[in-house]
């Protein structure tokens, strides 16, 4: 579970062409169990903030509510220690088109990582339970998962514009553990 913020600064302009959103993951070079099996991960938009219990804390039993329509999915053989340390899965464009017209327009829930959490509170990657294998460790650090909406503008030439809404309050990103 985690969630991600809005960019410090984002770059759209009203002719720009919004071209795809996806979500960015680094390995932290942990992992355990056989990486010659394929692995799927589905990411989910989280429909309740992440919240601490009683006494400040998030358990590892802790859940939060998900939609169960997955906005992206992966399947794929971890490579914990390749060159390219980088996993990176399409999201739904639904959700892309939605980010880049509130970035065009201004909206008010960009206005501010409280409004943009109350807008969109997170998300969660969840493995696909019938996959036996392996666990892969990720980095859960700012600026080391990240959702990139691309973009392009038409100038002289065609420019690519990347906008990265990193991961934020990294203090309530944590793994819940079940068996």
């Amino acid at each position: 579970y985690f969630q991600i913020g809005i960019p410090d600064y984002y770059d759209v302009e009203t002719d720009d062409q919004y071209d795809s959103l996806n979500l960015a993951l680094l390995y932290n070079q942990y992992w355990f169990g056989d990486t010659t099996k394929t692995l799927t991960l589905s990411v989910h938009r989280l429909m309740e903030n992440i919240e601490y219990d009683y006494d400040t804390n998030i358990k590892t039993n802790t859940t939060f509510d998900y939609d169960p329509l997955p906005i992206g999915s992966i399947s794929f053989t971890p490579e914990p220690n390749a060159e390219t340390d980088t996993i990176s899965i399409r999201l739904s464009d639904e959700l892309g088109y939605e980010l880049f017209s509130k970035m065009q327009n201004e909206s008010d829930q960009l206005a501010g990582n409280v409004n943009f959490l109350n807008y969109f509170p997170g998300l969660v990657l969840l493995a696909d339970n019938t996959s036996e294998g392996v666990i892969i460790g990720l980095n859960g650090e700012e600026n080391e998962a990240k959702v990139v909406l691309h973009s392009t503008r038409d100038n002289v030439a065609t420019e690519h514009v990347r906008n990265e809404f990193a991961l934020y309050g990294t203090y309530k990103q944590f793994n819940n553990i079940s068996w």
